[in-house]
């Protein structure tokens, strides 16, 4: 029965393949092994995904997380119900929880993020940004002189945006504004995240057309921009340094080994324990 809901599946007759996938469980959920009923309920919920019941599918995706399997095949299931899960807390616009799908699929999977994560990553983050933005206009129109560096104010306070680009030896220096609650020495990660992506955000298209840049990594003219922002906001002078890479093809080979390169060096500093 299983085979034949696969094939229903890739044939696009997902409401097919959900029906047999739902008769499986009715019917033998007591009866097959546990990585066998995780499977069914993984591959029912990609179902109802293609049909846009994203609501339909967390239960079954949530039920697969709670049982742990360290065998390779039950691992590949795990990795499969955290990115089904993201997709369908994006969609559900719950993009905090979203966010924590994504980022625990990735710290499990490893290697080079692929496109559809990439993707489905930028969705988030496009969910996450309007919000945030929304919040920190808001806050800078109830914001007077006395909330800069130096007053008594609780609401924002200034933050120095350096840019060091690739191969640029002098750094770009912008300067906006954070929320306090952002400038303690441990600050709530998502919020944190979702500021950094919207700076990066606001900048981003300036910068590009700044100047005529090259690839970081082959002669070729850059057409997009690489960014990993590291967060000091707990600083005395709150700032955020944005390791930026000119790259010639948005998602080609720079681009990966741009991002590469950067993850391995931000866990070097990690290890060593101070900053760039």
């Amino acid at each position: 029965m299983k085979e034949v809901a696969n094939k229903m599946y890739s044939k696009k007759d997902f409401s097919g393949a959900a029906s047999k996938y739902s008769a499986i469980l009715d019917q033998f959920s007591q009866s097959i092994s546990p990585l066998f009923l995780r499977v069914i309920r993984c591959n029912r919920a990609a179902c109802l995904i293609e049909l846009g019941r994203y609501k339909d599918a967390v239960p079954d995706l949530q039920e697969v997380l709670l049982v742990e399997d360290a065998s390779r095949e039950g691992q590949a299931v795990t990795y499969k119900a955290h990115f089904r899960l993201a997709r369908c807390f994006c969609e559900l616009g719950k993009y905090a929880d979203a966010v924590q799908q994504i980022e625990r699929y990735r710290e499990l999977i490893g290697g080079q993020p692929k496109l559809e994560e990439t993707s489905l990553y930028t969705k988030i983050l496009n969910g996450l940004i309007p919000k945030e933005q929304t919040k920190i206009q808001q806050a800078n129109e109830r914001t007077t002189v006395s909330s800069y560096p130096g007053s008594n104010g609780q609401n924002l306070r200034q933050v120095r945006y350096e840019i060091r680009v690739f191969n640029v030896e002098t750094p770009i220096v912008k300067y906006d504004m954070v929320p306090m609650t952002l400038c303690t020495s441990h600050p709530p990660e998502i919020q944190t995240k979702m500021f950094l992506a919207s700076l990066v955000k606001k900048y981003h298209n300036e910068l590009l057309k700044s100047h005529k840049w090259y690839c970081w990594n082959c002669p070729a003219r850059a057409v997009g921009l690489v960014h990993t922002p590291a967060s000091y906001l707990h600083l005395p002078e709150a700032q955020v340094i944005d390791f930026t890479q000119p790259v010639c093809v948005n998602g080609g080979l720079c681009e990966n080994a741009a991002r590469a390169m950067m993850d391995e060096e931000m866990r070097a500093v990690a290890a060593r324990g101070k900053v760039v």
